[in-house]
């Protein structure tokens, strides 16, 4: 557990917080862009401390992203979205069961009004149907696994994203004698 002091903007006036958690670099990189003064605005843009206007990169899925520098430990991430949940809904966003929703599916638009706190279920319904209800090719590559193909190599072919999709796939098929 770390204790972090921190001003919490969502309170207004600048009010010292203290709290007990373990937050991630993610989650500390957020309380960082506050406490070095940066800020964001309701349409999600990014100032420095000297009110210079900030050009964040896009991770390569469409999320936009600054880099706080941490003595050190080089820089920590903070995804932009999570900023400005932060402004918005305080420490609730470091709530393990809930996430940052991007209400028109479009992962650079973090203006205030485009950001809520959910569930896990609530964030794929505000994806458009055609996303949400994608199926990966299970037979085809559970044949390519079977063939000798490495999960990492039927990841990248398949464009399949996290690595456990392709193990439940393969535990699955194990019951069914595939």
């Amino acid at each position: 557990l770390t204790l972090i002091t921190h001003k919490n903007s969502s309170l207004g006036g600048g009010h010292l917080k203290k709290i007990f958690m373990e937050l991630s670099k993610r989650d500390t990189a957020i309380l960082l862009f506050f406490e070095k003064g940066y800020t964001i605005d309701d349409l999600g843009n990014v100032k420095n401390k000297k009110g210079i206007k900030l050009n964040p990169y896009n991770d390569g899925k469409g999320y936009l992203n600054i880099c706080i520098r941490v003595s050190r430990e080089g820089t920590y991430k903070a995804p932009i979205h999570r900023v400005q949940a932060y402004k918005k809904y305080g420490d609730k966003i470091f709530s393990k069961k809930l996430v940052v929703r991007h209400l028109d599916s479009n992962p650079s638009n973090n203006s205030k009004d485009n950001i809520e706190l959910g569930t896990q279920s609530q964030n794929m319904y505000d994806k458009p149907k055609e996303i949400r209800s994608f199926r990966h090719p299970e037979k085809e590559i559970m044949i390519d696994i079977n063939n000798g193909v490495s999960v990492k190599d039927a990841m990248v072919k398949y464009n399949v994203k996290c690595k456990q999709t392709i193990t439940k796939m393969i535990e699955r098929n194990r019951w069914k004698g595939f």
